[in-house]
Order: structure tokens, then C-alpha cells, then sequence
């Protein structure tokens, strides 16, 4: 069984076309966080909310 990895980070400027990060198949949700918005475990957890 191949697995993949389930997160992503990409930086804004080093950004790769999303179609590379996407499995084949599956389910996919892709979210666009502002890491200046996360400044503690609290605050990460409520973008990833958001």
C-alpha cells in the first residue's frame, strides 16, 4: 500500500499547481491558511476551523 502525505505546506511564492499535490483518487479539500493569523496552537487550530 503506497501512502501519501496528508498535509501540504506550500509558501505563497514557492507555490506548485495544486493538480501536483492531489492523489488520483480519493477525497481532496484544498485550503489556503494566513500564517500570520496563527501565532499559537490555539490560533492554528481555529484556521484550520475556519
Amino acid at each position: 500500500m503506497v501512502t501519501v502525505p496528508w498535509l501540504h505546506v506550500v509558501e505563497k511564492r514557492g507555490a506548485l499547481p495544486v493538480d501536483l499535490l492531489l492523489p488520483v483518487t480519493g477525497r481532496t479539500y484544498v485550503a489556503r491558511l494566513d500564517g500570520r493569523e496563527m501565532r499559537d496552537t490555539d490560533a492554528v487550530f481555529q484556521q484550520f476551523y475556519d
